[in-house]
């Protein structure tokens, strides 16, 4: 999708039809899916797709990146990445505490020295079964404004534990504060300018 369109309020409209949504692909924008109507969500650890941007199918102006990059936790408190172990040495153990849960492929994350080795591979198992979990729960929600709130409040508490990283003069790499507070925003949006489509989907699925 390019141009000016509104993801959120395509599905809205979709969601309004009674049809099913299914949105294909997606990493931690399946938070925004259901929130606004997606029935179905397809969830990739490829983040090269996630954002589909007309940039991403543009030739490409150098030969890229080489190495092997770090290992990236994705931490559903954060509802974003910290490098392991880089960051987690970084960060103070009580903030970490907050923000660190094991899925079974997570096992060998500490978040004290002496850190074990973990791959990219098992990280990205992570990251897709951490996602898949946190949304199977909030998708047995079937109220649309239930589910927005909660949303809304998982991403409020997100950008305050990225505020307590900032403010100890860490920053992340990747930049991984940067979408949440406009995702909430982008929520409450569809709250104050959809609210009788809201009303007319819980109906739908009552």
């Amino acid at each position: 999708m390019t141009g000016e369109a509104d993801p959120q309020l395509l599905t809205i409209s979709l969601a309004c039809s009674g049809k099913p949504v299914l949105h294909g692909y997606v990493g931690p924008l399946g938070l925004l899916s259901l929130a606004t109507g997606a029935t179905g969500i397809g969830i990739g650890q490829g983040r090269n797709l996630w954002g589909f941007s007309p940039e991403r199918w543009q030739p490409s102006s150098g030969t890229g990146g080489g190495g092997n990059a770090p290992p990236k936790y994705f931490s559903p408190e954060l509802w974003g990445t910290l490098v392991y172990p880089d960051e987690f040495a970084r960060i103070e153990s009580d903030v970490l505490s907050q923000v660190v849960f094991q899925t079974q492929y997570s096992g060998q994350v500490s978040t004290n020295e002496p850190f074990l080795s973990w791959t990219r591979w098992d990280a990205n198992k992570h990251l897709v079964a951490s996602i898949g979990r946190t949304l199977t729960d909030l998708g047995q929600e079937r109220s649309m404004r239930a589910l927005i709130s909660t949303c809304r409040s998982r991403l409020q508490a997100s950008v305050t534990v990225h505020g307590r990283i900032s403010s100890a003069g860490i920053e992340l790499a990747d930049d991984t504060a940067r979408y949440q507070g406009a995702w909430d925003a982008a929520l409450a949006r569809v709250e104050t300018e959809n609210g009788d489509d809201l009303d007319l989907i819980e109906l739908m699925s009552t």
